[in-house]
């Protein structure tokens, strides 16, 4: 440890037990809160005997790379627990554990989705030709034929 970072260490420590706040009264100062954080993404052990539900802010495990930390197993999304439950039920005083978690549902496909599906293809090939006929050889980016795809869908919808 250098020098300045053992000083900086012994001011900021005199300040963290320093209690500034006692001189005011009904006020209570703690290091730690009291809410429970709600996450949107969770992955839950397949593992009967294994009760790790792993929670996160965004989508960042990858089931086909990573496995439970405790007992290997694989590992599934969840619907992520509601803050406050807990994620192990009891049955008659014993605990079963990785059991009751709602599977994660793949949402269905919008009607635009399906229309980009079926006429990307299509409009790639018709911006290439035309390119081609232009003399340019080089390949029509994906941001073209998504754009000429949602002018394409915005006719269609104008239309009904």
């Amino acid at each position: 440890m250098r020098p300045s970072q053992f000083c900086n260490n012994i001011i900021i420590s005199s300040l963290i037990h320093t209690n500034t706040h006692s001189q005011i009264p009904g006020v209570i100062v703690t290091t730690k809160h009291t809410y429970e954080i709600a996450y949107k993404y969770a992955w839950a052990c397949i593992n009967a005997n294994c009760a790790v539900v792993i929670k996160r802010h965004s989508r960042s495990v990858d089931v086909n790379k990573q496995c439970c930390g405790r007992c290997k197993g694989k590992l599934v999304e969840i619907e992520a627990p509601t803050p406050g439950i807990s994620s192990l039920s009891s049955n008659n005083g014993q605990v079963r554990r990785g059991v009751g978690h709602t599977p994660k549902k793949k949402a269905a496909p919008s009607a635009y989705n399906l229309f980009i599906k079926a006429n990307s293809k299509k409009v790639k090939e018709r911006l290439t030709q035309q390119r081609l006929a232009e003399g340019n050889t080089s390949k029509v980016p994906q941001g073209d034929v998504m754009k000429e795809c949602a002018r394409l869908w915005k006719e269609q919808k104008s239309k009904m």
